[in-house]
């Protein structure tokens, strides 16, 4: 047996060559990440003083619309009330004078009006 065919034994400081690993490489996460939120926090937080002074103008204008309503509400009505107080005063006048004066004074007396008034209704005509 030659010495060709005699296996040799290795050191023991040798190390077989083994390719290194390489793992799956994590994508780092942006510097930015997670700042949209606090952000937008912070936009809401810096736009609250001007929302509540919208609000309390939109108030403030509500309001007056409604009292200047009410108080239009208020003159008409009463506006209405003293013509028609003015309208129980005058009827008795009014009952008489058709019921006393003759046909040809009224025909007389609704042509003065509508001639200096300028305008007669048909309702006191008939």
């Amino acid at each position: 047996v030659s010495d060709v065919s005699i296996p040799s034994r290795m050191s023991d400081d040798f190390e077989p060559h083994r390719p290194e690993i390489q793992y799956a490489q994590v994508i780092p996460e942006p510097p930015w990440t997670g700042v949209l939120g606090p952000l937008f926090r912070l936009g809401v937080a810096c736009l609250l003083p001007l929302l509540l002074a919208i609000l309390v103008v939109y108030a403030v204008f509500k309001g007056l619309k409604i009292a200047i309503q009410a108080l239009l509400d208020f003159w008409v009505l009463l506006r209405q009330c003293v013509v028609l107080l003015i309208k129980l005063a005058l009827a008795p006048f009014y009952l008489l004078f058709k019921a006393v004066t003759p046909q040809f004074l009224q025909q007389a007396v609704w042509e003065k009006y509508e001639q200096y008034i300028g305008w007669a209704t048909s309702a006191m005509h008939s």
